[in-house]
């Protein structure tokens, strides 16, 4: 039964080696790859913050419901002009082709990927915070 706990310690101290933001103490020293693997993880882990955080901005709402709101006059109005209008604002628009979309995508998952490897590789590699003696909880403080 004691097996179980351990491999069910160890298990959880690997998800947290693999997806914890912070390990072991703020002033451990971390290694290059963690760090170059920090910076490609980056964009997924700070940007959707941001963005969060600027769409529940009180101004940016007012806003676009003020310009939901002039448009839905405008339609409510002048129906015909107000599609035409949306219409050739549309054809305007650069159209992007469906594989650049599926590049990009596919490259971002890449870049996820390998910052999750090379941050988990670079831990693992890592002696002091390998050797720690300390107890799962103190080791591996989950953000």
């Amino acid at each position: 039964m004691s097996s179980i706990i351990r491999l069910g310690r160890s298990v959880y101290d690997s998800y947290n080696i693999i997806f914890s933001s912070k390990v072991g103490t703020p002033e451990r020293h971390k290694t290059l790859i963690e760090k170059t693997g920090d910076m490609m993880l980056w964009p997924w882990l700070n940007i959707p913050g941001k963005v969060i955080k600027i769409g529940t901005d009180a101004r940016i709402i007012t806003v676009a419901a003020t310009t939901l709101a002039l448009l839905g006059n405008t339609y409510l109005f002048y129906p015909r002009e107000t599609l035409d209008s949306i219409n050739y604002i549309i054809l305007l628009l650069p159209t992007i082709p469906f594989a650049y979309i599926k590049f990009a995508g596919w490259l971002a998952t890449c870049e996820l990927i390998t910052g999750l490897g090379a941050r988990t590789f670079g831990r693992v590699d890592n002696p002091a915070l390998m050797n720690q003696e300390d107890s799962p909880e103190e080791k591996l403080a989950t953000s």
